[in-house]
């Protein structure tokens, strides 16, 4: 999966869960996993980090999922 078709998929996902996703980073392979430009397919490793937060209440900003003793609280 190519990375806006992967951060489109995130984006219904929360949407049909009732949340929102705030991209904290894009990744991918480190600079010793070398890709061709010519072969999109070697970009296949891809990470996201990301805050998730509940979709009601989002005027009064947002506020972390129920349970959740992270960093970001």
């Amino acid at each position: 999966i190519n990375e806006p078709d992967f951060l489109d998929a995130l984006r219904k996902a929360a949407w049909q869960a009732g949340r929102h996703v705030q991209i904290i980073h894009v990744g991918g392979a480190g600079g010793d996993h070398p890709y061709f430009t010519h072969v999109m397919e070697g970009r296949y490793l891809k990470a996201i980090f990301a805050r998730v937060t509940t979709a009601k209440n989002m005027s009064q900003g947002p506020r972390p999922l129920e349970g959740y003793a992270g960093d970001f609280e």
